[in-house]
């Protein structure tokens, strides 16, 4: 049978378990782990784009907001001016 790549060893995991059962190698264990674990992290947060949409919807959300806001204060002006015109 032929031994096929998918992409990730097995060594890969975290929370891997310690072959020779000495307290040198649960140390480096414990490092690799965290080690992959911030790997792990740092590619979800690459690989994740929720972050950046929120942000530009936030901002489109505000520019539209601020243009509703200054065409209701443009109103309100331009209908007290023409109010205390025609007065």
């Amino acid at each position: 049978m032929t031994d096929i790549n998918i992409g990730y060893n097995k060594d890969d995991f975290l929370f891997g378990i310690d072959i020779c059962g000495n307290d040198i190698n649960n140390v480096e264990l414990k490092e690799r782990n965290k080690e992959n674990y911030n790997k792990l992290i740092d590619t979800r947060d690459d690989k994740e784009g929720s972050n950046q949409r929120l942000d530009d919807s936030l901002l489109q959300y505000n520019k539209h907001y601020i243009n509703n806001v200054n065409i209701v204060v443009g109103i309100c002006a331009l209908g007290f001016f023409i109010y205390n015109h025609y007065k």
